[in-house]
């Protein structure tokens, strides 16, 4: 089983993946990065569907999801889902984006 301190920091990386903040251990020093966030690349992806070859998908159907190699322990943050790869091959994960 992870200790409390791992799991608290799998779920500050995935907040931080949606806020844009990268934090990492820099000579003993926690350090955090500004990179850009989940709705600022969603936003950029709609603004530019003709350069990025989807000039048939509607902006409105485009949405952010975090997708973890493990279980997330956070299934939903700030109004983005967060899930496993596990749940791409599943029934549940087109039930639950629309």
């Amino acid at each position: 089983m992870e200790s409390f301190q791992a799991k608290k920091n799998m779920i500050e990386d995935i907040k931080g993946i949606i806020d844009g903040k990268k934090r990492t251990i820099k000579n003993g020093e926690r350090v955090v990065e500004q990179i850009p966030s989940l709705p600022e690349k969603v936003e950029y992806v709609k603004n530019h569907l003709f350069e990025l070859g989807l000039t048939c998908v509607s902006p409105a159907k485009i949405h952010g999801i975090v997708i973890t190699n493990n279980y997330p322990l956070i299934s939903n943050y700030n109004g983005y889902r967060i899930i496993s790869l596990s749940d791409i091959s599943s029934e549940k994960l087109n039930e639950n984006i629309e």
